[in-house]
């Protein structure tokens, strides 16, 4: 077992504690055994909810070879995610380092191309069991009851480091049920804190660049910090290269939103 901020994982899987506390997993904490080949690259999984444990967050890695494809398809959560490497077309769109996605459940999107390679961070905060393809799934998708489609996207650019801590609403991640995004740059040793985890349903920091002190040591990027809604706004002390990175608050969903309508049939390529 491989223990981090009070949150259990085995291989990449985790189960919320008694108690909540934020999860602070860096990279260079991975072990080998958490990067698995897929048809298309490899899968790094930071840390992940499972079948048992749904109700728990989910942040990896998912690398694409030059030329790899995916087809449109849907999940079955709410999902953000972030281009942190490489470059490629997103649907009818052209993207690039730091374009973010965020998708409702059930709101089908793509297909994804990936012309010279790229690499993604996923994020959601509970169990998905992978991309829906939407050519197979599409009759059991219309008959979801409830199903309220929507997804917006934005190229996330930085500036000049500041000389203290910025931090610029990203438009247009906005609707009634909390969903927000926000940008950091911050100079070294510079500090702000998240908007409140209390408004959405589960809040995500993303260290991009630089690094994140905390608990008396330096988290280096790429860093994914998770909070749950009953946790605190979450004290953000960037390290000595300063910090560059984003803010993501999945917004409140029906639990509607978190039921599997079929088999995953592309779980070993775009989760």
């Amino acid at each position: 077992m491989i223990c981090w901020i009070h949150w259990v994982f085995k291989f990449g899987a985790c189960r919320r504690p008694t108690a909540a506390m934020p999860l602070i997993v860096a990279r260079e904490q991975l072990k080998p055994e958490q990067t698995v080949r897929t048809r298309l690259g490899t899968k790094t999984t930071f840390f992940s909810a499972s079948r048992d444990h749904p109700d728990g967050p989910t942040a990896f890695i998912g690398q694409y070879n030059p030329g790899g494809k995916f087809s449109a398809h849907f999940h079955t959560v709410d999902q953000f995610q972030i281009i942190i490497d490489g470059e490629g077309r997103f649907g009818r769109h052209d993207v690039g380092m730091y374009f973010v996605h965020f998708a409702r459940a059930f709101t089908p999107y793509g297909p994804l191309s990936a012309d010279k390679g790229w690499s993604f961070l996923s994020l959601c905060s509970h169990y998905d069991a992978g991309g829906q393809d939407l050519a197979t799934s599409y009759d059991k998708l219309k008959q979801m009851p409830d199903r309220d489609p929507w997804q917006a996207s934005e190229i996330v650019t930085f500036e000049e480091q500041p000389k203290g801590a910025s931090v610029q609403e990203v438009q247009p991640f906005k609707d009634d049920r909390g969903l927000s995004v926000q940008s950091l740059n911050m100079a070294p040793n510079s500090r702000s804190t998240t908007t409140d985890p209390a408004l959405g349903d589960g809040l995500f920091v993303a260290v991009l660049k630089g690094g994140l002190m905390a608990e008396s040591k330096l988290h280096p990027a790429l860093t994914v910090v998770y909070l749950t809604p009953d946790e605190r706004a979450f004290d953000i002390h960037a390290g000595p290269e300063g910090l560059q990175g984003l803010v993501l608050n999945l917004p409140k969903t029906a639990a509607t939103a978190r039921t599997s309508i079929g088999p995953n049939v592309h779980s070993t390529a775009h989760s």
